[in-house]
C-alpha cells in the first residue's frame, strides 16, 4: 500500500476500507468454500450438482460440510485469529494517521494559515513569534528524519509512507524559506 498525506487527513491506496473489506471477504469466503461440496455418507466430500431448492428457489447442494466447518474449533480459531488480525491493521493506520492530526503538520499545509501568519507577522514585527516557528519546523524536519523506515510492517500488510515523509520534509523547507525571507526584510527595515 502506499500512504499521501491529503490535508487534513492521511491517505492509502488502495484505501483502508478496501483493505479491511477484502480481508473480511477473505475471512467470509473461508466458511463459504464449504458449502461448494456436497458430504457423502462415509464423511468424505463428493462434487454434487446444484440443485433448486423448492422452497427458496435457490440453487444449493443439500447436504455439506458447511454446519461442520461452522463448528470446528480450529476454523472458529482460525476465524477469530483473522477478526483480530484485521482489528489490528485498522488501529495501526488510525495510529499511523493520528501522527499527522499533530498542530504542526496541519499548520504546515493549510495554505489559509501561511497566509494569515504572513499578514500577523508583517503587523507585529515580532522577531521572537517568527523564532519560535522557525525552531519548531527545524525540529520537525528533524524528527522526520530521524524515521528511518519509510516501510511500515502493519501485521500483514506493507505500507509506503516515502511520499508523506518527502511531502512533510518539503513543507517544512516551504516554510522555513518564507520565514527566512520574512526575518531578511524585518533585519534589512531595522538596518536602514
Amino acid at each position: 500500500m502506499t500512504a499521501y498525506y491529503n490535508h487534513p487527513e492521511m491517505s492509502y491506496i488502495p484505501s483502508v476500507e478496501e483493505l479491511r473489506t477484502q480481508l473480511d471477504k477473505f475471512n467470509r469466503n473461508i466458511l463459504e468454500s464449504a458449502k461448494k461440496f456436497g458430504r457423502w455418507w462415509d464423511g468424505f466430500c463428493k462434487i454434487f450438482e446444484e440443485t433448486t431448492d423448492k422452497e427458496t428457489s435457490e440453487k444449493t447442494i443439500r447436504y455439506t460440510f458447511f454446519d461442520d466447518a461452522t463448528h470446528n474449533p480450529v476454523i472458529t480459531q482460525l476465524n477469530l485469529e483473522i477478526v483480530t488480525l484485521t482489528n489490528q491493521i485498522q488501529k495501526k493506520f488510525e495510529y499511523y494517521s493520528d501522527r499527522f492530526n499533530d498542530r504542526t503538520v496541519k499548520t504546515m499545509y493549510d495554505k489559509n494559515e501561511m497566509t494569515k501568519m504572513q499578514k500577523l507577522i508583517e503587523k507585529n514585527q515580532s522577531v521572537t513569534d517568527i523564532e519560535k516557528k522557525i525552531i519548531g519546523f527545524r525540529q520537525f524536519k528533524q524528527s522526520i528524519k530521524k524515521q528511518k523506515q519509510d516501510f511500515i510492517q502493519n501485521a500483514l500488510i506493507n505500507v509506503d509512507y516515502t511520499g508523506v515523509k518527502a511531502g512533510s520534509l518539503e513543507k517544512a523547507e516551504e516554510w522555513l524559506a518564507i520565514l527566512g525571507r520574512v526575518l531578511t526584510e524585518i533585519s534589512k527595515k531595522e538596518l536602514a
